[in-house]
């Protein structure tokens, strides 16, 4: 009788511990795919950041020479705004090809900037600036946001550049 008592409270601790066991890997599942779901909804946070100062971006160039427009002041901290959110991408950490996009975007970022220091030189310099919708420079930034994350290209309610495909 204690021989068949030992086993059936040893079947039982073996039980609790197998219930124990399980459930402390599927909290573990749980919480790591809840933390890979953060880190996924922060990179989208982050684009939609980007996205936006571009568009603001976009906005004071196209108010040049309207009685709308910014100051070259704000233009340049707009811009110095949209360099440091595209450097924050490189804040975590990633895969090769995906350092090599970022670098490519990085360096969309900077020819970008750069060209808006020229014709904010160019604009001090000469008449008042009107922007040329075919302007080249956006196209060499914008050409890698939309692939970057397909989940928030449905969900903008703006077209930045019309003009392209």
């Amino acid at each position: 009788m204690k021989k068949k008592i030992f086993i059936l409270v040893g079947l039982i601790c073996l039980m609790l511990m197998a219930g124990g066991i399980y459930i402390i890997a599927t909290i573990e599942t749980a919480t790591s795919e809840l933390d890979h779901l953060i880190k996924l909804h922060q990179v989208e946070i982050l684009r939609e950041h980007l996205l936006i100062q571009i568009k603001n971006v976009q906005s004071d160039i196209y108010l040049m020479g309207t009685r709308y427009e910014s100051s070259p002041q704000k233009i340049e901290t707009d811009v110095n705004n949209l360099h440091r959110i595209s450097i924050t991408c490189f804040d975590c950490h990633h895969s090769a090809n995906v350092i090599q996009r970022l670098k490519n975007l990085n360096n969309g970022v900077e020819f970008y900037k750069n060209s808006i220091a020229k014709i904010l030189k160019f604009k001090r310099a000469t008449r008042p600036f009107r922007p040329d919708r075919r302007w080249s420079p956006r196209s060499t930034i914008w050409c890698t946001l939309p692939t970057a994350n397909w989940r928030t290209k449905p969900a903008l309610p703006w077209n930045i550049f019309p003009d392209q495909n």
